[in-house]
């Protein structure tokens, strides 16, 4: 089953994640954060019974924990069924710190399970933080 169309396209800020990284890039510190739900594990919560509405009501609840999570001028952009991407221009540490902070917050206010797919200290031009719902 294909997942379903982005009825609603959330953002945060402007929602231009391309403006939001070059200047990223141009300050040399920042981070894009993606918050992906791994489809297999949606494939499977349909299968024991999970109801679109009820995927969409915690797919909304994670994006919602997130947002209040984020420092002020963070750019937000929910781009596909369970992804969301996040530019913040912030330190290492303060990228690294949050991260936690996403992790515990979702753990607590979510039913799904969550954890980082990449180590967050790979050294890339924008570093992400990528996590998976399972």
């Amino acid at each position: 089953m294909d997942e379903p169309r982005v009825r609603q396209r959330w953002t945060l800020g402007t929602g231009d994640l391309d403006a939001a990284l070059r200047r990223v890039g141009d300050a040399g510190a920042g981070a894009l954060l993606t918050i992906v739900v791994q489809h297999s594990s949606l494939v499977s919560l349909r299968s024991e019974g999970l109801q679109r509405d009820d995927e969409g009501d915690r797919l909304l609840l994670a994006w919602q924990t997130i947002v209040k999570l984020l420092p002020k001028h963070t750019v937000g952009l929910r781009d596909g069924w369970g992804r969301f991407n996040f530019v913040l221009e912030a330190s290492e540490e303060f990228c690294i710190e949050l991260g936690k902070e996403v992790i515990a917050s979702l753990l607590e206010q979510t039913s799904w399970r969550w954890h980082d797919e990449h180590d967050w200290r790979e050294s890339q031009r924008y570093p992400t933080v990528r996590f998976i719902a399972y």
